[in-house]
């Protein structure tokens, strides 16, 4: 089963917050196959994540929808909190295309938090030419920023332009000219431009722009926090008193960032509670769209899953339900017992989602038999619809992947013939025009 979560980070009091798609074993993943999922998702990043053999330890990769981005804030939150909730809280060390990033993660009364510490910050000044061709690009006068605070480049794992406006209205309007600021951006190295107001020493007003990334504003940037803290430290900010940075209230995303620069080694420490949806069939529309035309069914708790194990099967293998033939699938025993998920049983409902973790489908469950790979009759193999439904190509193409299902498990792949397999027929009941 292809695993695409989805996360919201540095959420305000429970709402809003920057969303991520993150997935915990992209070992299988192209790099194609991932800037295809972040251009899909069209979130400002999607984090895949490859185990390595050191507990807490994990390599982690950044996509934006146009590019590989080296770090990213919100993501590695969204993706601390997908492994405490996964594995437990504790410590977590991520290795980055911008280095090594420590995060912890705790439970609060608000969810569960990530503080993740940057590599070591730095701020320097910005030139003047590049100063005016960004503030002309951003439609700003140079009247209209804060005189006490002056615009600087700074740094906590990649560069951003730090802008501070002389109010909160003036950050509250943002207009800028998107061909224009991306090109100066990717001519400079900048990630993103930080536009900020200072309301008082401890809380910061922030907007994004990220036309580099192909999103015209991030809701919560937590690399750019990061450099801010590197900012604050060069400008004599009390090491002593924490910041919040609030974000992405101007675009209806509320987002909450808590910046700590006390540590004397010059990383900075950014928090954040993080928060999956998109996680439970009941929360989804197309299940209560169901539920709506059949009552009955009203209470009932139907897991949310995919098909196969990329993003580009599960959209190949949901396909052939919408489109195709396929109405029976198979998975091992043993997938489901790892997921602490039951055996389907007749009568069970199942949301089924694309590739990249959007509800698509209703089915349900008709029928359920346990067996051998070699159990599989032809009439089965006709059902799953797959290459030309013979039995011969159904056994061929499913030791392949069960084989694979045997390397995530931790399970020998050539024995996968002696494990036991759900052989499940179903039907589809949702949306009424796939049914």
């Amino acid at each position: 089963m292809t695993e695409v979560l989805h996360y919201a980070a540095f959420t305000d009091e429970g709402s809003g917050g920057n969303p991520a798609g993150v997935v915990l074993d992209a070992r299988t993943w192209s790099d194609a196959d991932r800037l295809a999922l972040a251009a899909r998702l069209g979130y400002s990043e999607c984090a895949f994540v490859e185990p390595t053999d050191r507990p807490g330890r994990h390599r982690l990769r950044f996509f934006s929808p146009l590019d590989e981005v080296g770090f990213c804030g919100h993501a590695t939150v969204a993706t601390a909190v997908a492994l405490a909730e996964r594995d437990g809280i504790g410590s977590l060390t991520f290795e980055t295309p911008a280095g090594p990033i420590e995060v912890e993660t705790t439970h609060g009364a608000d969810g569960t938090t990530a503080t993740l510490t940057s590599v070591p910050a730095s701020s320097v000044s910005v030139a003047p030419d590049v100063l005016a061709e960004a503030l002309s690009a951003l439609r700003w006068s140079s009247d209209e920023l804060d005189p006490a605070r002056h615009p600087a480049v700074a740094f906590g794992g990649m560069h951003h332009l730090l802008v501070f406006a002389g109010s909160r209205a003036r950050l509250a309007r943002l207009d800028y000219d998107v061909d224009r600021l991306k090109a100066l951006m990717l001519g400079q190295g900048w990630t993103t431009v930080s536009l900020l107001h200072v309301e008082r020493p401890d809380l910061v007003h922030a907007r994004n722009p990220f036309p580099v990334g192909g999103v015209y504003e991030d809701p919560a940037t937590g690399a750019a926090a990061a450099a801010l803290g590197g900012w604050l430290r060069a400008t004599g900010h009390d090491a002593a008193v924490p910041v919040t940075v609030l974000q992405g209230h101007d675009m209806g995303r509320p987002c909450r960032l808590l910046v700590d620069v006390s540590r004397p080694d010059g990383r900075t420490r950014v928090s954040g509670v993080g928060s999956r949806f998109h996680h439970v069939a009941t929360e989804t529309d197309l299940w209560r769209e169901y539920v709506a035309a059949h009552p009955e069914h009203d209470g009932e708790q139907p897991p949310l899953e995919a098909f196969g194990d990329s993003m580009r099967l599960g959209d190949e293998l949901l396909a052939l339900v919408t489109d195709g033939p396929k109405r029976a699938t198979a998975d091992l025993v043993a997938q489901f017992e790892a997921d602490g998920d039951p055996v389907p049983q007749p009568g069970d409902h199942w949301v089924v989602a694309d590739g990249a973790g959007v509800p698509a489908v209703v089915l349900r469950t008709s029928e359920v038999r346990v067996g051998r790979l070699e159990s599989v009759d032809d009439a089965f193999a006709w059902d799953e619809g797959e290459d030309d439904r013979t039995r011969d190509s159904w056994l061929r193409g499913h030791r392949r992947y069960f084989r694979r299902s045997c390397e995530r498990l931790g399970l020998d792949p050539e024995r996968v013939d002696e494990l036991d397999v759900v052989f499940e027929r179903f039907e589809v009941v949702w949306p009424r025009e796939t049914a």
